[in-house]
Order: structure tokens, then sequence, then C-alpha cells
């Protein structure tokens, strides 16, 4: 049981007095003496301490909401940035397919015999191939994809940090107020 209860005057002014105060008497503000019931009495009465604990624990954060919201924010800020600057680079790629020549065999392969066939792949087979380098365009697509790995990984972690933030933020309401 808390050791300070609270005493109304005639004034309606609550005035917190302690267990050890029972019996006396406290003067109010309004300048009235105010008479301390007894102990038993006074038993009765509000406590001030519960209701000051009910309020600080309404307002006080606890370690955990602090944890969760520091954690959350620096989340939210790094996936924000990672995901602006993906899309900053993902703007300019070129991402449309030119138009190639395609490589033109002498006869139409549908009507080749199975010999013809055969000594058709012997010749690709043989042919050598140049190294010439990956399109541009191959590279811009791949880098796309990356990117959009990136965004989709950074737009994930946003809304991770935004339950962070939330969950600090509405952690200890579920109290009756």
């Amino acid at each position: 049981m808390s050791s300070e209860f609270l005493l109304t005057c005639q004034c309606e002014t609550e005035i917190p007095v302690r267990s050890t105060q029972a019996g006396g008497t406290v003067r109010c503000q309004c300048g009235l003496e105010v008479f301390v019931p007894t102990l038993r009495d006074l038993r009765q009465l509000p406590g001030a301490s519960t209701l000051a604990d009910d309020l600080t624990k309404r307002r006080n954060w606890q370690l955990s909401n602090g944890v969760l919201f520091a954690a959350g924010v620096p989340i939210v800020l790094l996936c924000l940035g990672t995901f602006i600057y993906a899309t900053y680079m993902r703007w300019p790629l070129e991402l449309s397919k030119p138009d190639f020549r395609e490589f033109q065999y002498e006869h139409d392969t549908d009507t080749l015999s199975l010999s013809e066939s055969w000594d058709a792949w012997l010749s690709f087979r043989n042919m050598q191939l140049d190294n010439r380098p990956t399109p541009p365009y191959l590279v811009s697509r791949t880098r796309a994809f990356q990117l959009l790995g990136i965004m989709t990984a950074s737009g994930v972690g946003f809304v991770i940090g935004m339950g962070c933030i939330l969950a600090a933020l509405c952690m200890g309401r579920s109290e009756p107020r």
C-alpha cells in the first residue's frame, strides 16, 4: 500500500499527505487547515503515489522502447537513402533491346537431312568465335536487375524500420487509461 494519500480540501484542492501525518492537520494552499483522518480512514483515500505512478507509466519510455526507436530511425533513413540512390542510378540505363541482324545459315535447317544437320553442326562447332565485349544493353539490363534487388531489399528494410518505430511508440500503451 502506498504511504501517500490524497486528501480533498473544501476548495476542491487535493493535498498529498503521508501516513505519518494521520490524526494531525495540514494547511491547504487556500490557507484553510484540513484535518487528516486516522490511519484506518486514511487508507480508504486514493493513494497519491499510485496516481503518479500511473501517469509516469503512461508517459515514460522503457529501455526497450528506446532501443526499438533508436534502431528503427537509422534503418529507415539508411533504406530510404539506398532506395533513392538505386532509383537515381537506374534512371539513365537504356533497357531496350537494339535490333540485331540474326545469323543466317545458307540452308533452311528444318529441311536438312540427318547427315546434313550433322555436317552443319560440325561446321558451327569448329567456327572460331571472336571475343566481342558484352553488348551494352545486356550490361545495362544486368545492372538494372541488381539495382532492382537493392531497391527491393531497401523497401523491405524500410518496412522493418517503420515497424520498429511504431512498436516503440505503441508498446506499453495497451493498459486501460
